[in-house]
This record gives C-alpha cells, sequence and structure tokens, in this order.
C-alpha cells in the first residue's frame, strides 16, 4: 500500500495544496490571545481537538471576553488555518469562519459543554455542512488521526435450532450497522439494519428482498444471541467471531476539496490489498484530473468553493471467509452525475478477482435465464405499481455481481428514487449454467 499513499501525496501537491508546515508546531493558543485588543479583558482562551465528519482532525483555539469570541481552527491534514469571530452573549455559539484573504468562508454553530465543543460546521450558503466533536486539551497532538478506527467489518457464524447461521456486519460511525444474515436452514439471505446499544448489545432488524419485516436478532455482548422471527417467539443461539477485517481510509480537507475515501483492507493479504489499491489509484487520477481543471478555470480561494469539490467512497462486504471475499465498492463526487460501483469476488487462495466468465459454462445461454429471472423478481418490488419504475427495469442493467453463500447476488446501477436494485439467483436454480469446476464448487455441496 506505500506506493499509493506517495500517489496520493503527489496528487495533493500537484494541486497546489500545502502539505508542507513550518518546522514547529502552531502556537495556536498565542495566535488566539493575539486577536483581541490590548486592554479587552478576556475571560478565557481555549484549545479543542478532534475530528469533523468524524474524519478530519481539527485544532481549534478559541478565546472569550465579554462581547466577543474569537480564535482560528486548524485542518491538520491540510495545514491550512482559518479565523473565527462571533457574539459571546448565550453559550449557543455562531462563529464566522473568514479565510486569509479576509472574506467570510463558512461557519460554525456550536455548544460548548464542559470540556467539549460540539457543533456543525456550514459552507457560505448554507447548502452543506459536517458535524464537529471537539475536546478540551492542553497539549494538542498536530498529526493526523487514522479515520477507520470505528469503522470495521465482522463476520460472526453459529448455530440457530441445528442450522448454521451466518452473520455479514459492517460496523460504521455513529454506532449503525448494516449487512446481511444468511440462514442456512431456509437457505435464505435478509438484509440487516441496526445499531450498536451503550451496553454493547447489536439490535438488528431483518428485511428480505421486498423490503418486507422478517423478525430480528438481538446480540448480547457476551455473543448470546435472541432471534424473533415473530413478535411472540424468541429462540436463543450463541455466535463467535469467525473473521474481521479493518478499514483503510483516506481523508483531507483543505480550502476547496473534502475527500472521505474508504475501503477494506484484509491483514496478511498482500495480493487482495494490492487489488484494491490499483482501483483506488484509478479513481484518485480522476480526482486529480478533475481538480487540475477546476483550479485552472477558477479562483480557487473564493468562498463559493469551500469545499466544492467533494469525493465519497464506501464500501460493503456479502461474503467474508477464509477462501473469499465479495462485495461491492462505490464512489461519488459532487462535480458530475456519475455514481461508480465497483464488484470484487476475490478468491483469497488463488490470489485473483473472479469474473463471471470464470462461473458460467461457455454457450450455456445462462444470461437469457439470469435476465429472466431478474425481470420476474423485480415486478415483485415495493414499485411494482410505479409506471415509471416498470419502465425503468425494462432495458436495467445488472453489471454487478457478487458470490455469497444463497447463490449469486446480480445488482444494476444506483438510481435516485429507486436505489440499487439486488437480485439474489440460488446457486441450486443456476447449477445446469455453472462449470463443473469452479470457484463455487465449495457452496454447490
Amino acid at each position: 500500500m506505500r506506493h499509493l499513499a506517495l500517489h496520493i501525496l503527489t496528487v495533493f501537491f500537484i494541486l497546489g495544496f500545502s502539505l508542507i508546515g513550518k518546522a514547529q508546531n502552531p502556537d495556536l493558543l498565542t495566535q488566539a490571545r493575539s486577536l483581541f485588543k490590548p486592554g479587552d479583558q478576556v475571560q478565557w482562551v481555549k484549545q479543542f481537538e478532534g475530528t469533523i465528519n468524524n474524519k478530519h482532525k481539527v485544532i481549534l483555539a478559541l478565546g472569550k471576553n465579554d462581547l466577543l469570541y474569537q480564535g482560528l481552527i486548524y485542518y491538520v491534514n491540510s495545514k491550512q488555518t482559518f479565523f473565527l469571530n462571533g457574539g459571546a452573549k448565550t453559550n449557543d455559539i455562531t462563529l464566522n469562519e473568514t479565510d486569509q484573504n479576509g472574506n467570510i468562508s463558512g461557519s460554525i454553530q456550536a455548544k460548548i459543554n464542559q470540556q467539549t465543543f460540539q457543533g456543525d460546521w456550514l459552507n457560505i450558503d448554507k447548502s452543506h455542512g459536517f458535524h464537529l466533536a471537539l475536546k478540551e486539551t492542553s497539549s494538542p497532538v498536530f498529526k493526523a488521526s487514522y479515520c477507520g478506527e470505528e469503522d470495521r467489518f465482522k463476520h460472526f457464524e453459529g448455530v440457530l435450532q441445528k442450522y448454521k447461521i451466518q452473520l455479514y456486519l459492517h460496523f460504521t460511525d455513529k454506532n449503525r450497522i448494516k449487512g446481511y444474515v444468511y440462514f442456512d436452514k431456509k437457505k435464505k439471505t435478509l438484509t440487516a439494519n441496526g445499531y450498536t446499544d451503550t451496553d454493547g448489545s447489536l439490535f438488528l432488524n431483518l428485511e428480505d428482498e421486498n423490503q418486507q419485516a422478517k423478525g430480528a436478532i438481538k446480540v448480547r455482548s457476551n455473543l448470546s444471541c435472541l432471534y424473533k422471527e415473530t413478535k411472540d417467539f424468541a429462540v436463543p443461539f450463541q455466535i463467535k467471531l469467525a473473521k474481521e477485517i479493518g478499514t483503510g481510509c483516506m481523508a483531507y480537507i483543505s480550502y476547496c476539496n473534502m475527500y472521505e475515501m474508504s475501503y477494506p483492507k484484509l491483514d496478511g493479504e498482500m495480493e487482495f490489498n494490492q487489488f484494491i489499491a490499483d482501483q483506488q489509484t484509478e479513481w484518485m487520477n480522476e480526482i486529480q484530473s478533475h481538480s487540475n481543471r477546476f483550479v485552472f478555470l477558477t479562483k480557487e480561494y473564493q468562498p463559493k468553493n469551500r469545499n466544492a469539490l467533494r469525493v465519497y467512497s464506501w464500501y460493503q462486504i456479502h461474503h467474508l471467509s477464509n477462501d473469499l471475499i465479495s462485495g461491492k465498492w462505490y464512489f461519488t463526487n459532487t462535480w458530475d452525475d456519475d455514481f461508480k460501483a465497483v464488484d470484487f469476488n476475490y478468491d483469497l487462495k488463488n490470489k485473483q478477482n473472479i469474473l463471471i466468465d470464470d462461473l458460467f459454462k461457455i454457450d450455456s445461454d445462462h444470461q437469457s435465464f439470469v435476465a429472466n429471472y431478474i425481470q420476474k423478481e423485480l415486478v415483485k418490488r415495493p414499485f411494482k405499481t410505479d409506471e415509471n419504475y416498470l419502465t425503468w427495469i425494462k432495458d436495467l442493467a445488472f453489471d454487478y455481481f457478487t458470490i455469497m453463500d444463497e447463490g449469486i447476488q446480480f445488482s444494476s446501477d444506483f438510481h435516485a428514487i429507486y436505489g440499487t436494485q439486488k437480485v439474489m439467483i440460488p446457486f441450486q436454480n443456476l447449477k445446469p449454467y455453472l462449470k463443473s469446476e469452479s470457484p463455487l464448487n465449495p457452496y454447490l455441496n
């Protein structure tokens, strides 16, 4: 992954971002004090550190007198500083953010409660913003924090009523959980959405592909579980952690730019990590190309351009074992409507990504079977009475596939109204079309 990190630093340098700071870290407290006039009765000057959007490390120094708050906010990755000022009549703080040219470039609405600074940063026209979560500190660390600590994927397995059950759960920030649960008894995969409670328990609501509720699972901190298929009946079972992977994360924020790019990271799997890095590099090249054009065509340091170029990428894991990792990886930005996705079905034993042609027999006409199966499923969906939806699905392409316990899930591109359509085709239905020797053999028994 080292060459990827070096490439990204090169991209930032080309785009004109200042990555080289002074030999010493800035003395933000002294700078904040200097913003007040001589003779001002400054009540306090405090320093806070934390993150914007739970990913971007910032340090804030703020002082207060009877009338004003004044201070600075420092972005650790880009080493850029913005000035802050606002009225000091209440604990509800509204601060104007001012750039180095003296232009108001945004605002912060926040509260100081004991030793915390909580609020939101907003751009100049308040069309978008990010959450601020900071804590008071006497010795801030001028080093970018790792932004993927709270973003992890875990595969649990257990036995429910003498049959295996698999839980594939993605733990993201704000205690949210998304994933899949596979019931071997029913040969059925359900979508899981839930949260982590304060005591460490997990609460998962289950839905089928038609968004119909199909019960719930509670997982206690000791991994003892309750499965409730109906409101009146709960079945206890036990699970164990089978496998866990971390999240790689690239987060960068400057005057015009904000990048938040997450990707799966498997310890000890150099080839898979390189496979992911190659795709990340392709997307970074696209970002570089657009940013260069943007800087060339417009004055970069204008309030209207504050965080105008935003990039997000995130991933989902659909299956994880010692032999295979499958999922989808998404990429989007604010300068076009192109919502990109990449599927991956990586054979961890043979160190290669599995392609659709690796699975199906030549001349088996599996394409017709898959297309017909998908169309029959799509007319059962919640939008089935929407004429626009029915017109849309007629020519809808399902260019992505992921291998899961139940079968192969085919999926479409994202639609602003109808979302991403997903159709699972069980292995038993696909078996006549599959090669006799393929990476799917362990799932066909």
